[in-house]
């Protein structure tokens, strides 16, 4: 005689249902995202609070050098420190420089011609940020060489 096989009461002991787990996955990977970007926009917010607005105009690579020139808008009676760089053909940096913008009293846009020195060939020249402080301890800073009235 075989033994009476056992029951056990219906949905008491069924599989969990794979509905269930899929949508708490679902949600929390939507929430995890929804999370990295509110931080990822707090954080463009406060790195960009304090920026100056500018304009790359041109740059010209010359011997040794590149010419570039922007224009920038500073706030009255305040200095911007304009980072200006230059690339070669390999993207690698071959000149950078903090360069001083003084604001004027009516507020309005300056072009600023700069002669960046590089220490090798160069194909660009840019303006990589302006901000309204001082640059940091031991970076390479200069004068504007030509700054429009």
């Amino acid at each position: 005689m075989q033994p009476v096989p056992r029951r056990r009461p219906p949905g008491r002991y069924d599989p969990p249902s794979r509905t269930a787990s899929r949508t708490v996955a679902v949600l929390l990977a939507v929430l995890a995202l929804a999370f990295a970007v509110a931080v990822a926009w707090v954080l463009y917010l406060r790195s960009t609070a304090d920026d100056v607005r500018f304009r790359v105009v041109s740059f010209a690579p010359e011997d040794g050098a590149v010419r570039v020139t922007f224009e920038v808008t500073p706030d009255a009676g305040t200095t911007a420190w304009c980072l200006l760089r230059s690339r070669n053909a390999l993207g690698e940096e071959v000149g950078r420089v903090f360069v001083p913008v003084e604001g004027r009293p009516d507020g309005r846009t300056l072009t600023v011609e700069h002669v960046l020195p590089v220490e090798d060939a160069s194909v660009t020249g840019e303006v990589t940020r302006c901000r309204p402080a001082t640059p940091p301890a031991g970076s390479p800073t200069s004068a504007p060489t030509a700054v429009s009235p």
